[in-house]
């Protein structure tokens, strides 16, 4: 299976220059049968939240690229984030 992002948001908070340090906290929004949802804080050095993103990724098999439902192992792994 392969897991494609089909939707992205992003919204920028605050500008970012390429010499800043970002630190980028990731996690699971939400799941669904076929779906998962991950949500990403962009802070910059000084604490203050400079964007957030949010992607949406579908679970398809890779052969028929198809829809299928997220395997038990990755569910997993996803909710240990």
């Amino acid at each position: 299976y392969i897991a494609p992002i089909v939707h992205a948001k992003a919204d920028l908070k605050a500008a970012m220059r390429m010499s800043d340090r970002i630190t980028i906290e990731m996690q699971l929004a939400r799941t669904g049968k076929s779906s998962y949802e991950l949500a990403c804080k962009f802070t910059n050095q000084q604490g203050k939240i400079t964007a957030e993103t949010t992607t949406i990724h579908a679970v398809i098999d890779k052969n028929t690229s198809r829809p299928i439902r997220i395997p038990q192992e990755f569910e997993k792994v996803l909710r240990e984030m």
